[in-house]
């Protein structure tokens, strides 16, 4: 496999990956399918958003063209999951390191019957919200096993994201997200709120606390990589999916373009 690290295309045996990864600094993950990064614009909006966050000073290279060329010399079909990371060097200066490997997207089924989702044991500071940083410790820690998504509530016990998804709730036949200003926005939660908008469905956001979720008439997480998928359960209760016809075509619409197409 090659991999790109500070202006170089090498073998990933030359890369001490794991020791990139514990530095400070972020990443993004995007999905490619056969040789197309998807939404790649708005993955290097959000990366460059991050790094000034942190304070790292990226270097003046083109994350587009670092995918593309990835994806060139590992000729690379099919899906995958494509990795750009920035991580501190001297004087917060960055560095980037790249990589791409295949990816199996969920199958058809479990977007039909959902999945589980528990809370977090302890509360997240609301500041590791708001960028995907690359030391992914504080999330390994609360994250359960046995569990596809464990959900993070700050210190109020109001919801701010999944560990890898952005979640958003059905009531009344209206869209809510938790307020922006306190978590990741992802690049799929545009994409639905683009779609939800185009078809004047009330996309709104507030504080959610976890009685909402348990009370919601649907709850969905998304990312990039799997597109939009139900909640069928939250800390051992039930979630039903009441849905509103034109609702359910948006978000279906999410979940047929991302399920694995073999048969399950």
């Amino acid at each position: 496999m090659i991999v790109y690290l500070n202006g170089e295309y090498c073998s990933a045996s030359a890369v001490q990956e794991a020791d990139l990864l514990q530095k400070k600094g972020l990443f993004e993950t995007i999905r490619i399918d056969g040789q197309r990064a998807g939404f790649i614009d708005d993955h290097i909006q959000r990366f460059k958003q991050g790094a000034a966050f942190l304070g790292l000073q990226l270097p003046a290279v083109s994350l587009a063209e670092i995918a593309d060329e990835l994806i060139r010399q590992n000729h690379f079909k099919g899906t995958g999951r494509l990795k750009i990371a920035a991580f501190a060097r001297k004087k917060m200066k960055a560095g980037i390191y790249g990589l791409i490997k295949p990816y199996q997207a969920p199958k058809k089924n479990l977007y039909k019957k959902g999945i589980t989702t528990r809370a977090a044991k302890h509360p997240l500071k609301s500041d590791l919200a708001r960028v995907k940083i690359l030391d992914r410790r504080p999330f390994e820690k609360v994250a359960k096993s046995g569990i596809y998504e464990t959900l993070l509530f700050d210190e109020n016990n109001h919801l701010l994201e999944g560990t890898r998804s952005n979640v958003l709730l059905i009531k009344q036949s209206k869209v809510f997200f938790p307020p922006a200003g306190r978590r990741l926005q992802g690049t799929m939660e545009k994409q639905v709120r683009q779609a939800l908008n185009s078809r004047s469905i009330t996309v709104l956001e507030k504080t959610l606390p976890e009685k909402d979720l348990i009370e919601a008439d649907a709850l969905f997480i998304c990312n990039a990589l799997i597109g939009v998928m139900p909640v069928c359960k939250f800390k051992d209760q039930i979630i039903k999916r009441q849905l509103r016809p034109d609702i359910q075509g948006v978000l279906n619409g999410f979940q047929e373009n991302y399920a694995d197409k073999t048969t399950d």
